[in-house]
């Protein structure tokens, strides 16, 4: 889970890339069925299209489509895709599991935005990978870094062992994929690629595209057995919120910067009248909070609700309520229910554009602060649950066919700009910044740019990335 911020700058241009916690990404764990730790030939997950050319752009353009054609769910936490370039060069995070035929698409950073086609779904997973266009392969590795399938393309002298079963395909054509054949309903597996896989037009899946797809229409019908006695009797305690309804139990969701409201509610029965019951109080969190009768059921039962607001800053984690109901007399029966709140990692960026105004061999500084009601200065602020660190790199900034080098920029985290590990200079690739801002807290963003001498006039763009990531 992710979210994306962007404005085009006259200048510069920065784009806050919001990346969530591992326990946020699409995970599925089917009830019924074992969790198998690592595949074997009779039960493996298999690579079922691989898209390696795509028409747009080769940083966010790529991916690989995962299959699980066993009839149990597969943990592939820490499995990672080998490539050319990497022995792990896109490696699936904890919490990962495929149930029985579903797919896991893994794709390049920024699939959202970089992919051909915007109807494809958007990936499981997203890490920047390189697959190159000619003599190359990608091979899925299991948590012991032993290949579990591969598939391979071009001259097999030319591809890498281990990354092509038997012999590659040919390849496959600009904006096409490598799509694994299909005969009477069932994947074709020779272990061979040229026999497997097709040049075809891409059609890719994933977990939660599946998943909504074939979802099914359900209603609950709570039951209430009352045993004779003399005090009343909580049943039926439901959290109404479920954000994952793949997973067991309930899940909500924080919402970034606001309150999440989640609504509990309760059956409470007395055999001798609902008119007996004196309160009904939900206990969450050490605090106490009067639940209202929502409908009656008969003279004996009703249901009663109540309101949870949740900040997006509320600790992640296993919660618990309990609903206790109180009569006339004294007399009193309870029932407890969970849920999880999940982890939020999410940033707001109080200036999304910036201006630079400088001369060749000048330097031009916009200041950070913590206000973010000066908009001319960058505030960042954590609005999720967990602590942060920071991925941060930026392209080169160009005008026509100048250009100013990355490197020109420096950055730094309320602090100055020297050797710290909250300071430096942009790069063309990601460099980890541990500044551990903490949920609710605020921190500037100092930029500073040195103009080349040389440098041609003109008005220079390009973009500074910032991935949040949990500490």
């Amino acid at each position: 889970m992710f979210q994306k911020s962007k404005t085009r700058l006259v200048i510069f241009n920065m784009m806050v890339v919001l990346m969530a916690a591992a326990a946020a990404l699409a995970v599925v764990l089917d009830a019924g069925a074992a969790v198998a730790a690592t595949a074997d030939e009779d039960a493996n997950v298999i690579i079922t299209q691989v898209l390696y050319d795509p028409v747009g752009s080769e940083s966010s353009g790529e991916a690989v489509e995962l299959y699980n054609p066993t009839r149990a769910s597969i943990n592939i936490s820490g499995w990672s895709i080998g490539t050319e370039t990497s022995a792990a060069d896109a490696v699936i995070p904890h919490g990962s599991i495929i149930c029985s035929s579903c797919y896991f698409l893994v794709s390049d950073l920024n699939w959202s935005a970089g992919k051909d086609n915007s109807s494809w779904p958007g990936a499981d997973y997203e890490e920047g990978m390189t697959l190159a266009n000619a003599d190359a392969g990608g091979a899925l590795k299991d948590s012991n870094g032993l290949v579990v399938d591969a598939v391979g393309w071009g001259n097999a002298a030319g591809v890498e062992s281990g990354l092509f079963e038997g012999v590659p395909h040919s390849g496959s054509t600009t904006g096409n994929s490598l799509r694994r054949k299909v005969v009477n309903g069932s994947y074709v597996d020779t272990n061979s690629n040229n026999n497997d896989f097709a040049d075809s037009t891409p059609d890719f899946h994933s977990l939660s595209s599946v998943a909504a797809k074939d979802a099914r229409i359900s209603s609950d019908i709570n039951i209430v057995i009352v045993i004779t006695g003399s005090g009343p009797v909580v049943s039926g305690l439901a959290i109404l919120q479920d954000d994952d309804s793949l997973l067991g139990g309930s899940q909500v969701s924080p919402v970034p910067k606001n309150n999440r409201t989640v609504n509990v509610e309760a059956i409470v029965s007395d055999e001798n009248g609902l008119s007996d019951v004196e309160t009904v109080a939900l206990a969450f969190n050490g605090i106490s909070i009067l639940m209202a009768k929502k409908a009656g059921i008969n003279a004996t039962a009703g249901v009663y609700s109540a309101n949870l607001s949740l900040s997006s800053s509320f600790p992640a984690g296993n919660y618990a309520v309990t609903a206790r109901a109180v009569d006339f007399s004294g007399f009193s029966g309870s029932a407890s229910a969970s849920f999880e709140y999940l982890s939020l990692a999410a940033i707001d960026v109080d200036s999304t554009s910036i201006v630079f105004f400088a001369s060749p061999g000048a330097t031009a500084e916009v200041v950070g602060d913590n206000s973010t009601a000066t908009l001319g200065n960058v505030t960042i602020t954590n609005a999720g649950n967990v602590q942060l660190d920071f991925d941060i790199w930026s392209t080169n900034f160009t005008s026509g066919s100048s250009l100013i080098d990355s490197s020109r920029l420096e950055y730094s985290f309320n602090g100055s700009y020297g050797a710290s590990a909250a300071a430096g200079s942009m790069t063309n690739s990601k460099a980890r910044k541990d500044i551990n801002l903490n949920p609710g807290s605020k921190t500037g963003l100092s930029l500073r740019l040195n103009v080349p001498v040389a440098t041609l006039p003109g008005n220079y763009s390009g973009r500074v990335s910032l991935v949040a990531v949990n500490s």
